[in-house]
């Protein structure tokens, strides 16, 4: 019997190699394998890995969130998702390409911006709450170390 580690397994490797949209194509590919999967259990497998849905341009696919999966290539997708970040007391708007606001508030949560205690994601613009008090320029530092072209975005 296979179990959950070498099925969490399988999927993080087909995220990695297939373009895949839905859960059902996901299942689909699990059969494949050998592993016979409920969706409730696919759902939970995914939150665990820590994969998301990314607009990739053309369609929304699985990905592994950039804290699972610390390449390269992801990196440069999070440095270009930002497009611009604009504050309002200790709130800050962040808006993205289309399908990156949860890549990019995952990563916020993460705690990759110490000045940012949460966020709220749609498709294209994260709301980050921020420390009572907390200075906007230490937070524009804070996102620098990330997104380092942020300054140009700033709308004031």
């Amino acid at each position: 019997m296979k179990g959950k580690s070498e099925r969490q397994s399988v999927i993080r490797s087909l995220v990695r190699r297939e373009n895949i949209a839905n859960q059902e194509e996901l299942q689909s590919l699990l059969e494949k394998e050998g592993f016979i999967v409920a969706q409730a259990t696919l759902s939970r497998d995914l939150k665990e890995l820590g994969i998301i849905k990314v607009h990739d341009g053309t369609d929304y696919l699985f990905r592994l969130h950039a804290s699972a999966n610390p390449a390269p290539t992801t990196q440069i997708n999070m440095t270009s998702s930002v497009l611009s970040v604009q504050f309002s007391g200790n709130l800050a708007v962040l808006k993205t390409h289309p399908g990156h606001a949860s890549m990019v508030a995952s990563f916020l949560d993460s705690g990759a911006v110490v000045q940012i205690i949460g966020t709220i994601a749609g498709d294209d613009t994260v709301l980050a709450i921020l420390r009572e008090r907390t200075p906007q320029d230490a937070v524009l530092n804070g996102l620098a170390s990330l997104f380092p072209d942020i300054r140009s975005k700033y709308i004031r």
